[in-house]
């Protein structure tokens, strides 16, 4: 990996921090000049407008964030891709447990806040929960929940939308808000929405990656513009007079945190516990062992494909600089095939061009949660068969890649 791609100089800024005000602000990461990973290029020579993306910490709060993001527009609003491609292997599980916390309520209300495509809230209506609604800014992902008959508006969540919702439809017995707090710039608006829920009486129900895990690097990437952990989203929440009543670790969605939520004072974190500097430590291990381990491979001359052109796998190409050694990168969305990552411009192509094209080995970047890696990994069983080696980019530990040789016939 290229040496200057990251640094951490603790240069102090004039910033203030998004979630405690205050100006003590030290860069954490600079990941230099980095593209918009959602915005795929339509040829290999397209070209690719880049932004900067730097990592702050705020030395008062412990907390952690992207001061200076690309904006909204450029995520939100025409290149937002459906979820539902890639379910998280959890939501059986989730599901059971709102259940069980609504059981004692006729005809719950359930809103969901950046519901995409309205996957969850199916899942929800088609086990019982028949009055559901939700918002999400990606009119195209609103547009494909609305065929499923869910009422669902296209807008930024904020406290005027939350004040409709509950003049026009009512008091949501259950807020959700799932790998959405860590895409939002203006956290003060979007709390004050989800003060006015919780004022009313609703549980909020939140999820969010876990900066306390010990892989942070498959969960950094320019969309992400916060990056919390159990203590920081407590710090916040209580400045809006929310607690947590009960919170668990998601292992299987990238180590995410779960926590349910109401009006009033809730557990409490230690935020001095925490020590970002390991954090630091532990990415630039991660990038290094990955750059160190494929280029190796490239100089023994194997030939080298990736699966998943998701936007965790992309930044981690990028970031890594491993792009140089991939041939092609195997995805299953339409949208996406024949089209090439930005930054490293690896094409995309089907799972169908392994039948001809099988490499030597095959990268699986990150998905959407580790249930969706174990599933690829067993429809690739075929390949290895072939003699092709997969490799996990991710692990647990975040400093030995798994390598699954290829299989007997």
């Amino acid at each position: 990996m290229d040496s200057s791609l990251v640094s951490a100089s603790g240069k102090n800024l004039t910033t203030r921090c998004r979630l405690c005000k205050t100006g003590s602000c030290k860069i954490l990461f600079d990941f230099k000049l980095q593209p918009n990973v959602l915005s795929l290029l339509e040829s290999s020579d397209s070209s690719c407008i880049k932004h900067s993306l730097v990592l702050h910490h705020c030395t008062n709060c412990n907390f952690v964030f992207i001061a200076n993001p690309m904006p909204d527009s450029d995520f939100y609003e025409d290149v937002q891709h459906a979820t539902s491609y890639s379910p998280a292997l959890h939501m059986p599980e989730l599901i059971q447990d709102i259940l069980g916390k609504l059981s004692h309520i006729a005809n719950p209300f359930v809103y969901e806040i950046g519901c995409n495509d309205g996957y969850f809230l199916k899942l929800l209506r088609d086990e019982g929960l028949l009055h559901v609604a939700g918002v999400d800014p990606a009119d195209k992902c609103a547009s494909i929940a609305r065929e499923k008959g869910i009422k669902v508006s296209t807008d930024y969540f904020s406290k005027d939308l939350a004040n409709e919702v509950l003049s026009n439809i009512g008091v949501p017995d259950m807020v959700i808000c799932r790998q959405v707090l860590e895409h939002i710039t203006d956290l003060d608006s979007f709390m004050l929405g989800l003060k006015a829920f919780t004022d009313s009486g609703s549980i909020l129900l939140l999820e969010s990656p876990d900066l306390g895990i010990r892989n942070p690097a498959r969960n950094i990437w320019e969309q992400h513009v916060n990056y919390f952990d159990l203590a920081t989203l407590a710090n916040l929440l209580d400045r809006f007079d929310i607690g947590i009543f009960e919170s668990s670790s998601l292992a299987v969605q990238y180590d995410s945190w779960l926590a349910f939520c109401r009006k009033g004072k809730g557990q409490q974190y230690l935020v001095e516990d925490v020590d970002r500097s390991t954090l630091y430590d532990r990415v630039l291990l991660t990038l290094n062992t990955i750059a160190e381990e494929v280029k190796a491979l490239h100089d023994a001359g194997m030939r080298i494909a990736a699966f998943g052109a998701g936007a965790r796998g992309t930044i981690l190409i990028n970031l890594s600089n491993i792009g140089q050694y991939l041939e092609f990168v195997v995805d299953e969305n339409p949208y996406k095939v024949g089209k090439f990552l930005p930054g490293c411009r690896v094409p995309i192509v089907p799972l169908s061009h392994l039948a001809e094209n099988v490499p030597d080995v095959l990268l699986l970047l990150p998905l959407g949660d580790k249930g969706a890696e174990f599933r690829v990994m067993n429809r690739l069983s075929e390949f290895r068969k072939k003699g092709m080696s997969i490799i996990e980019l991710t692990t647990e530990d975040g400093e030995e890649l798994v390598i699954h040789p290829p299989e007997k016939k």
